[in-house]
């Protein structure tokens, strides 16, 4: 909910540029080539990179996908936001990312896929539309990376082309279930006992008992998630290079928390804060104003809001922001920030229950 607030406007709508958002769930820093120059399954994501600022070290508030969303829409830690729960909404009073740039003139709309981030857990406010595939009944089963772009590229072809639009779409494929994606199956000429679509709960019950070839398994299903999705993002972007709008578009590409794949002898996501589950990919893109590159300074999911507030001169004077602007480091005028720490946390778990299948 917006209160008290206050905006530095460009001086006219057509000096103001687009936003795209793209958050992937369950997507650690090291799934990708732009992250590890051994992985071949991101081409588009890493082309992405190629031609954007890439943050190596960036981190998620969580190792989870609400409370990180609600981190990323207001610039808040979790314990100020209060989305520790999962059923915790955001609250109404908080200010998000949509509410601002809705403010500011810019069509908003939201494209989801994880039933978590349903209109009623309260991130969908400040969007003028918001759509969601994907149902508590079929949460870790469907498969919506093409429906989200799909979704996506008709909202490009149909905008209003008076008003810049700030987009949001989010891709749930790379969290558990894992299932396979034949036109992208890196499983081939593997053995194991494992199969496609597996529950959590059924695979944790056989962790003690994988083989080498079980893990890699795993790992090569997941790939193939990513690769699938990667696909899909990249339509997208060749959407909004048909559309004339690459270069009046700030794109924005990162993920809610990464997996673990037994490294710390667990599976999955939510219960801890390794490195595994934390480092995400961050990266910027904005051809002509942003120079490609890769910068190594300790920066959170928090900070993304202030930065495209401070980069589109939209600024929020009262909506108790946490995260720092990293416009100067990306425009390559600072090295340094003045803060000199992030954190990330996590109080989902009870002794009772160590994962929930519905995160």
């Amino acid at each position: 909910m917006l209160s008290n607030i206050c905006y530095a406007l460009p001086k006219s709508q057509q000096q103001r540029p687009n936003i795209l958002l793209i958050v992937v769930d369950t997507l650690g820093a090291k799934h990708l080539g732009a992250y590890d120059p051994g992985i071949k399954h991101s081409p588009n994501i890493d082309g992405l990179a190629r031609s954007g600022v890439v943050m190596e070290r960036a981190y998620a508030a969580a190792p989870w996908t609400k409370p990180s969303i609600a981190s990323i829409f207001t610039g808040q830690y979790p314990y100020k936001h209060g989305v520790v729960g999962l059923r915790t909404p955001l609250r109404d009073r908080s200010v998000t990312m949509a509410e601002i740039f809705g403010s500011a003139g810019y069509h908003t709309v939201g494209v989801v896929s994880h039933v978590l981030l349903r209109p009623k857990s309260g991130l969908a406010q400040g969007f003028e539309k918001y759509h969601q595939f994907n149902s508590s009944k079929t949460a870790h089963t469907a498969i919506t990376s093409k429906q989200v772009s799909d979704q996506a590229i008709e909202s490009l072809l149909h905008r209003d082309k008076g008003r810049s639009f700030f987009m949001f779409l989010h891709y749930f494929d790379p969290h558990f279930r894992y299932m396979e994606q034949p036109e992208f199956d890196l499983t081939k000429g593997m053995k194991s006992s494992l199969k496609p679509g597996m529950s959590l709960e059924s695979l944790a019950r056989r962790k003690d008992r994988f083989s080498k070839e079980d893990l890699e398994y795993l790992k090569a299903l997941y790939a193939g998630e990513v690769a699938y999705t990667d696909f899909h993002i990249g339509r997208v972007l060749q959407a909004l290079k048909g559309e004339g709008l690459e270069k009046d578009t700030l794109v924005i590409f990162t993920a809610d928390h990464g997996e673990e794949f037994m490294e710390h002898n667990w599976l999955g996501h939510t219960h801890s804060l390794y490195e595994e589950l934390i480092h995400i990919p961050l990266i910027f893109s904005w051809p002509e104003k942003l120079k490609p590159g890769r910068r190594g300074q300790v920066v959170s999911q928090i900070d993304i809001l202030p930065t495209l507030a401070a980069m589109l001169e939209v600024a929020p004077a009262d909506s108790e922001i946490q995260g720092a602007s990293l416009k100067e480091l990306l425009l390559g005028e600072k090295r340094v920030l003045a803060r000199e720490e992030i954190f990330s946390e996590v109080s989902y778990l009870t002794p009772k229950k160590r994962f929930d299948p519905h995160i």
